[in-house]
């Protein structure tokens, strides 16, 4: 993988493709996402690890490791506003940022990126104020008993709420510029899905 990204011009659509059969475009794009949204500093060049099945169909994927240094922990980089895409991960001399930049060089990376920016920053996506808020509420909640236990404190609920409120700006600002994000309003699609009746009148609408 590290040789082939080295050696081939990835905006070369075969390029592409055959890379698209060494890592999960897709999971590779979430997880640089979360992580570009965490604003994570101590990443790119370590604290990152992936992993594929053992077999001639297994594809690399990226899992969250050793993430302290997001969310503004430790006050680095001026968090709010710190750009993983060119800090991190564009044209940087690390084995992370040779991949994302060789795939970065393909249409069809950018495109499907902006999909993934859509799916997971919009509507009921993971990446969305709602859900962060929800999903930080759940571990706060489960936390706060052993957190009183041992240190006679519940968990620390203030900084979330300024990143909430500043961040998403931010990032889809970050991403527009590097040509990762289109801020055109998508088509949507009613019913969204799940199970439908025989007859059900579908609609795909564009404000």
């Amino acid at each position: 993988l590290r040789s082939f990204v080295d050696t081939h011009d990835c905006s070369v659509l075969t390029n592409y493709q055959e890379l698209a059969r060494m890592i999960d475009p897709a999971a590779c794009i979430d997880y640089w996402l979360v992580n570009i949204y965490g604003g994570t500093w101590d990443w790119g060049g370590n604290n990152w690890t992936a992993a594929r099945e053992r077999t001639s169909q297994g594809r690399f994927q990226y899992y969250t490791w050793d993430s302290e240094g997001a969310f503004g922990i430790y006050g680095r980089n001026d968090p709010l506003t710190f750009n993983s895409i060119t800090s991190t991960l564009l044209n940087k001399n690390t084995y992370m940022s040779r991949i994302f930049t060789a795939a970065y060089a393909s249409e069809e990376f950018q495109r499907l990126f902006k999909d993934r920016v859509y799916a997971l920053f919009f509507r009921e996506g993971a990446l969305t104020d709602a859900c962060i808020q929800r999903r930080f509420d759940e571990l706060a909640d489960a936390l706060d008993p052993v957190m009183h236990y041992v240190r006679g404190d519940n968990v620390n609920r203030s900084g979330i709420q300024n990143w909430i409120n500043v961040r998403r700006p931010v990032v889809l600002q970050q991403l527009s510029s590097a040509g990762l994000h289109d801020e055109r309003v998508a088509p949507t699609i009613s019913p969204e899905g799940g199970d439908v009746t025989n007859g059900t009148l579908v609609t795909l609408s564009h404000p």
